[in-house]
């Protein structure tokens, strides 16, 4: 199928389209030589090679924030072979841009995937059939032992200036970096760090909330490897979790397996940062794509493709996703639906404003994925897949506050997106 490269515009209508206000059904795109220059609910124009989208979902390419790898290769693996088999994978996924992730590594590790992304940043040819590679997200080294998760232990330590000044020659190409801020250093990490312009982010962490300083920005896989509240003598303080939760200066990741977090947390998290600070990811590894039973090596380690997760061959740990984000949503979300992701990014002939709507479309997935729970008995319940959230005046409206219409096709507000959605 053409999407108007050449010739005659491609017009698919009869569309459940996804866009930043909404979902326009029937939704009518129209593209012209690779561009979406149309899009509005109504019928479509005459002429052009039409597409009866048959009321299937028509949305924006997927952005992973925090993808390791999958169909059996790995960021970590540090060659351009990997980097295209990974690209290839998620983009046959309907993830049109990504983190390549890291683990916590010796230095020189972590450096051979940084100038690997640099070289494949700068050589892809107009049109590369994978998700566009944004930057390196460096989960890692400087993460605390105690809450390490799956890294190996023997290579999780504290910030040396030593290391961030080898890893401030390539800070070009890293676009976050998680670490925990309470180790010695790490204050001096966050602010060479932000200075450049990299997000930094608390993660793998046993901070408390003083530890939480100016700088950080954003919480790595939300409930996975942080610190909770303690008691000290006669009194509770918040840890990592906590913080996050009830700070609106920090945005939070929450892996949408249903697996690393069960219902009730994951509707915990949106109902306290609401869909604009939460941004689902996968923490996919090289295993996503294997079949149940599926092994593979990561770090030193064995890891098995589990129940629709990675786990260490011992199951002590959790090893991160086996799905990219479109497949670990259909534990919820009906992925047969979709007819097409369209992949705006890399073309700066795209009217983004028009049809980027990412965040939207993540939203939706995350409300779908999440089951409301029970309305009491007696009471007449609102069917509504963001129930429970309250707008606040002091956040940007939210997906709840956009103008859906009532009635019409997967309206958020009738319900109907969860009859649709869900399987």
């Amino acid at each position: 199928m053409s999407l108007g490269t050449a010739g005659a515009p491609l017009v698919i209508h009869n569309a459940r389209a996804i866009t930043p206000q909404g979902v326009l059904q029937p939704g009518c795109v129209v593209i012209e030589r690779g561009t979406i220059s149309a899009l509005y609910a109504g019928e479509p124009p005459p002429g052009g090679n039409r597409l009866d989208a048959g009321g299937l979902f028509v949305a924006p390419g997927l952005i992973d924030m925090h993808v390791h790898g999958g169909s059996g290769a790995d960021f970590m693996d540090g060659t351009p072979e990997a980097f295209d088999t990974v690209c290839r994978f998620y983009a046959r996924h309907g993830v049109t841009a990504l983190q390549a992730t890291t683990v916590a590594a010796p230095l020189e590790d972590i450096l051979r995937v940084l100038r690997t992304a640099r070289q494949w940043k700068g050589s892809r040819p107009p049109g590369y059939p994978g998700a566009q590679l944004l930057g390196v997200h460096v989960e890692g080294p400087f993460l605390n032992v105690e809450q390490k998760g799956a890294h190996r232990a023997d290579h999780v330590r504290p910030p040396s200036p030593a290391e961030l000044e080898r890893l401030l020659e390539v800070a070009d190409v890293i676009t976050e970096v998680t670490l925990a801020p309470e180790l010695p250093g790490a204050l001096e990490v966050i602010r060479a760090l932000t200075e450049r312009g990299i997000l930094v982010a608390a993660g793998h962490s046993q901070a408390r909330e003083p530890d939480v300083v100016a700088g950080l920005r954003h919480v790595t896989h939300i409930y996975s490897a942080m610190s909770t509240v303690v008691r000290q003598g006669p009194w509770r303080v918040p840890g990592l979790l906590e913080t996050a939760l009830a700070s609106d200066a920090l945005s939070t990741e929450m892996i949408g397996d249903g697996r690393h977090l069960p219902p009730t947390l994951m509707r915990l998290v949106l109902k306290c940062k609401l869909p604009d600070r939460v941004c689902l990811v996968s923490d996919a590894m090289s295993g996503a794509g294997m079949p149940e039973g599926g092994t593979f090596w990561l770090a030193g380690q064995q890891v098995i493709v589990e129940d629709g997760v990675a786990m260490l061959a011992d199951r002590s740990q959790l090893r991160g996703g086996a799905q990219p984000q479109l497949l670990g949503c259909q534990r919820g979300y009906r992925g047969d639906q979709i007819l097409l992701i369209l992949i705006p990014a890399g073309d700066d002939r795209v009217d983004a404003q028009s049809f980027a709507g990412h965040g939207f479309l993540l939203s939706v997935m995350c409300h779908s994925l999440i089951p409301p729970p029970p309305s009491p008995k007696g009471r007449r319940g609102r069917r509504n897949s963001f129930v429970g959230f309250r707008r606040r005046s002091r956040r940007k409206p939210t997906c709840r506050d956009s103008p859906l219409p009532r009635g019409e096709g997967p309206g958020v507000r009738d319900g109907s997106a969860r009859r649709t959605l869900l399987s």
